[in-house]
């Protein structure tokens, strides 16, 4: 870790999310776009871990990545809507940094 702490690199790799998230959000970018595919690479990858399931890291933003947003929403009480906003996002990260691999 570079002589980091666990939390610095959480905070590290927090900032550069938000940073992708924010090119995404004021930016439209072609649907397959490499900035795009690692976003949701990167929503993969944590939902697979939060949700403890087996989710193929595809860089594609499926019916079913977003139903497992909805499941995942549905579960930490936030509003079901199966789209990753800010809030969903926030924790989301904050969930999958503090869950076992």
């Amino acid at each position: 870790m570079n002589g980091q702490s666990l939390a610095d690199q959480i905070a590290v790799d927090l900032a550069q999310l938000k940073a992708r998230i924010a090119v995404i959000n004021n930016f439209p970018l072609p649907e397959h776009s490499a900035e795009f595919e690692k976003v949701h690479a990167l929503l993969q990858q944590a939902l697979a871990k939060v949700l403890k399931k087996k989710i193929t890291t595809t860089g594609i933003f499926t019916t079913a990545l977003a139903n497992d947003v909805k499941l995942f929403q549905k579960r930490v009480n936030l509003p079901v809507s199966g789209r990753v906003g800010p809030s969903t996002w926030k924790v989301l990260t904050a969930a999958a940094a503090l869950t076992s691999p």
